[in-house]
């Protein structure tokens, strides 16, 4: 099954909400799932360490696979391009 959830800012983003709330309608918990699949990329970077982060912390914490990878494993972001991080305002 798949979600799409819109947001007026990307500050409103609460993705483990998003989770919690897609198991709960499908009455499913975290202990429900085999597996985890996430996408690597491309894509932005804040965006693909975030998505990534959350879907390593669950397979590590639930022991399952990610991506097809024993649990435990690291799952790499592919930017597409070296990541422009900017450099802190100064104040």
């Amino acid at each position: 099954k798949t979600k799409v959830v819109a947001y007026d800012s990307p500050r409103d983003q609460d993705l483990l909400k998003n989770i919690s709330d897609f198991l709960a309608e499908n009455g499913k918990t975290l202990n429900d799932l085999t597996s985890i699949q996430v996408a690597t990329g491309p894509g932005g970077f804040t965006s693909l360490r975030t998505s990534i982060a959350i879907a390593q912390g669950l397979a590590y914490a639930l022991q399952i696979p990610i991506n097809n990878q024993p649990p435990g494993t690291s799952i790499e972001a592919l930017y597409g391009q070296e990541p422009n991080i900017s450099q802190p305002k100064q104040r």
